[in-house]
């Protein structure tokens, strides 16, 4: 309405005019103002008809040629500006607004429309093309239907044949297993079956047996070895067979206490390998009373060290100030003690652990030591040692303690000296000997490990072992180091057999050796002043070793090689080697006058080898020192 009434618009204003004149299809010699007026006339139809020109664009009534006879005008500076048009005439800026506007919404709808279509088309191939896919897609439902069908029967033919081959492949195995365990204990079987059978025999012998090991180890500890067959052979063994107590014929409570591979672990760690040490350490290992060692030659301690250093072995004495100390320690922690160096008299301070007078409390044990009560630990151990040689303890002590006779045999004494001439005349050989005699004791233990662990791994098997794959590797693994350390038993064995032989020649001076120890021991019986230690005459014993191929000072002869003399068929040759070893050891001899050896002195019985006249001139050596050096 605001246009229609101006006669003559404001400069610009006709230029949209002419516009909406223009893209309503007008041409250019029609679209002046008063056309303008004319068209706008009647407003209400005007706006109707703009309005008209969106449906007409989506109808795509509206003619490019209209819309492009728009353009220049709409193209104009003033016209493009709404805010330039705005300050002639807010109706024409707003007209102005419509035309762009319409004739933007044209382009789009001319650039959208063949998208449209094309949309239209491709939404009509996707719906063929749908159908299409529903009809294939049932087609291959149908078919993977049977696909499915067939791969399940497929499988299941395929599964039955596997579990089949599967089995095939496991009874194949289990029966290259089940081979595999009879090699590994095929040679066992017969062993094993004889060990059950005499297991069977002996454990109706039980009672004899450990009563004769009983009585052996509660009893004979403290006697000689000459006592202790005489105990066991002329009173225990004639009472056990009296009362018709079932037994072994021929009982050896050694074998009832203990076996090869514990005495080779003992010989190991120091035990002399003679039968009376052997004997005394299945005596100090078993017996139920704390073990009272009588050693002056000091053999046992030297075992007893080397066993007991794996419990903590603690050594003490009663004179030193520490000693309830470490007592108390050892009962609480349960390590290993040796009092050693004992007198004839124990301190009443010891008495009630020597005792094993236990209180106690609650779930615990409680000992006195001293004005304390001390927690008893179960793993204690008490080991009592003395040095002295026929010590005399009251009948408590003996009843408290196991007493057990270290002292040197003879048999022990004369292998230790012919271990001390090998050593001076073939140092090589006795080397050789102490590694093939430890290397001896070590496979005699493993094979006895190795024993035990296969009867435990057999025991604690679940389930078929033939089907234990790790049992049966670690079986014939057991069994390989077995056959392995059989055959260098084998080796070493004849490699003994080899260097005892040449050891063998040198046995005659350890003999005599052993024989003299054991003739000085008989002197105190002349005077108690005559006691000798071992290691006093080992080392006389050494000297004349050094000696033996000297020249002899007194009457300028050489004296022949040791070992010639200790196999010398001339008597005074053999003789001047024993006074050589006897003479160093007895300088402080009394003198008594030229009298015959007393009666009551023993010697033994192979010394019988020399004539009475040598051994009456070692008589007289002995009790007056006449040789020279």
């Amino acid at each position: 309405g605001e246009l229609k009434s101006l006669a003559k618009p404001p400069a610009g204003v006709d230029d949209v005019t002419a516009a909406v004149l223009a893209i309503r299809g007008e041409p250019p010699k029609n679209r002046d103002w008063n056309a303008a007026k004319n068209m706008m006339k009647d407003v209400n139809k005007f706006i109707d008809d703009l309005k008209g020109l969106k449906g007409l664009i989506d109808n795509s009534q509206l003619s490019a040629k209209a819309v492009d006879g728009a353009r220049p005008y709409l193209a104009l500076e003033h016209v493009s500006n709404l805010e330039i048009m705005k300050k002639k005439s807010n109706a024409a800026a707003g007209l102005c607004d419509f035309l762009l506007n319409i004739v933007v919404y044209y382009d789009i709808v001319v650039t959208v429309e063949p998208k449209r279509n094309a949309l239209k088309q491709a939404q009509q191939e996707l719906a063929d093309a749908n159908q299409k896919l529903e009809e294939v897609n049932a087609h291959v439902a149908d078919l993977q239907s049977k696909l499915e069908t067939l791969i399940a029967e497929y499988d299941k033919v395929v599964a039955e044949k596997n579990a089949v081959v599967a089995e095939g492949e496991k009874l194949q195995n289990k029966l290259a297993l089940a081979q595999r365990l009879m090699n590994a204990l095929g040679s066992e079987q017969e062993r094993w079956a004889v060990n059950v059978q005499q297991m069977k025999e002996d454990a109706n012998l039980l009672p004899g047996d450990v009563l004769m090991a009983s009585a052996f180890v509660s009893y004979v500890g403290c006697f000689s070895k000459k006592f202790r067959g005489i105990l066991l052979d002329d009173c225990m063994l004639p009472y056990v067979k009296k009362n018709q107590i079932p037994m072994s014929e021929n009982p050896d409570p050694l074998l009832i206490l203990t076996d090869t591979a514990q005495i080779a672990s003992w010989n190991s760690e120091g035990l002399p390998s003679d039968r009376v040490s052997i004997e005394n350490g299945a005596i100090t290992t078993y017996a139920e009373r704390w073990p009272l060692m009588i050693d002056p030659q000091l053999q046992g301690i030297v075992w007893v060290k080397e066993k007991e250093s794996k419990n903590n072995l603690q050594i003490t004495r009663l004179t030193n100030k520490k000693m309830l100390s470490t007592m108390e320690k050892a009962l609480e922690t349960g390590a290993s003690v040796m009092i050693e160096n004992l007198q004839e008299a124990l301190d009443a301070v010891i008495g009630p652990i020597v005792g094993r007078q236990k209180i106690k409390k609650g779930r615990n044990f409680f000992v006195k030591v001293g004005d304390k009560e001390v927690e008893y630990h179960p793993n204690f151990k008490l080991i009592l040692h003395t040095k002295l040689a026929n010590p005399h303890y009251p009948p408590e002590v003996q009843a408290e303690c196991t007493l057990i006779n270290f002292m040197v045999t003879e048999d022990g004494l004369e292998d230790q000296l012919l271990a001390k001439v090998v050593t001076k005349e073939r140092p090589d050989l006795e080397e050789e000997k102490s590694v093939l005699i430890k290397q001896q004791n070590q496979f005699t233990v493993k094979l006895k490990e190795l024993e035990d662990d296969l009867l435990r791994k057999l025991a604690e098997a679940e389930g078929d072992i033939t089907e234990d794959v790790e049992l049966i590797e670690s079986l014939e693994d057991a069994k390989r180091m077995s056959n392995e350390i059989s055959e260098k038993v084998v080796i070493a064995k004849e490699t003994e057999i080899t260097i005892n032989k040449a050891r063998e020649d040198y046995r005659g001076v350890a003999n005599r050796g052993a024989l003299l120890f054991f003739a000085l021991g008989e002197l105190f019986k002349v005077h108690t002043f005559y006691h000798y230690s071992l290691a006093a005459f080992t080392a006389v014993f050494l000297k004349a070793i050094d000696l033996a191929g000297k020249k002899h000072t007194g009457d300028g002869m050489h004296v022949p090689r040791l070992i010639e003399e200790s196999k010398g068929k001339n008597p005074f040759k053999r003789f001047r080697h024993v006074a050589m070893l006897v003479k160093a050891g007895l300088k402080g001899v009394l003198e008594n006058g030229e009298v015959a050896p007393p009666a009551e002195i023993n010697l033994p019985v192979r010394l019988k080898e020399l004539t009475y006249s040598i051994t009456y001139q070692v008589y007289n050596f002995t009790r007056r020192g006449l040789f020279d050096e």
